[in-house]
């Protein structure tokens, strides 16, 4: 705002579907999964969610540990408006995913109330990372069940196909981009960095056609190195690329 003073931007809340071209939406920010539409979308990032529970309540009904241990716990409901539907807890398995319904005492309708109802101690509930980050480090919620994490969400950003984008929405929406990039996922791991040589191009291993030329048996002692059938120390071994040969 401070970078374009003259630019108002009004927000609408809703879990209902806008219909961005009936309604003159210049563009919509949704969570989840998007259904087949005429929109034209940006996915800005996707959401790491995690299982969770207050201290309390696991003093009173215990730690799961395996998705078996699930058996006589609770949790908090989110409940969608639109149907009333109350979704399941979803964990990660070998095979895909499995959905666990288990009783819901209390359900909510918004991520904020369920976090201060687990907070009280009322139930297990699925949260995006970064709801959770602070509750997490001051101890007031615990992670569960971390080799099984809910699937993640993506967040995408929406418009219609047939609008030419004004200045102030792409100025908009380029703003969200930064602002959503690399928010919402746990830290990436460093990346190890492979021992093993390129292997040299096709194209070049292929200039030296006669079998007999000392070039041509240099470039195939190269090759055969760098691909990993080092002469000395069998296939499997981790070749290392001799400048001399």
């Amino acid at each position: 705002m401070a970078d374009y003073p003259d630019l108002a931007i009004v927000i609408s809340e809703t879990e209902r579907w806008v219909d961005a071209v009936r309604e003159g939406v210049d563009c919509v920010l949704r969570y989840g999964n998007l259904p087949d539409s005429d929109l034209v979308g940006r996915r800005l990032l996707t959401v790491d969610r995690l299982t969770c529970a207050a201290p309390a309540y696991l003093a009173r009904f215990g730690t799961p540990h395996t998705l078996d241990d699930l058996d006589g716990h609770r949790m908090i409901g989110l409940r969608a408006l639109s149907t009333g539907h109350v979704h399941p807890l979803e964990f990660a398995t070998v095979g895909g995913y499995r959905s666990v319904t288990l009783p819901a005492p209390m359900s909510v309708t918004g991520t904020e109330t369920r976090l201060a109802v687990a907070r009280l101690g009322l139930g297990l509930f699925q949260v995006p990372r970064f709801h959770a980050e602070a509750d997490l480090a001051s101890g007031a919620l615990v992670q569960l069940l971390p080799d099984h994490p809910p699937p993640s969400v993506p967040v995408s950003l929406l418009y219609p196909p047939n609008r030419q984008l004004s200045p102030r929405v792409r100025v908009f929406m380029d703003w969200a981009t930064r602002q959503f990039r690399g928010r919402g996922q746990a830290p990436a791991q460093p990346r190890k960095r492979s021992l093993r040589c390129r292997r040299p191009s096709l194209r070049l291993r292929k200039r030296w056609s006669r079998p007999h030329s000392d070039t041509y048996r240099r470039l195939w002692t190269i090759s055969r190195f760098c691909h990993g059938e080092c002469p000395a120390k069998g296939k499997d071994s981790v070749p290392r690329c001799d400048p001399s040969v």
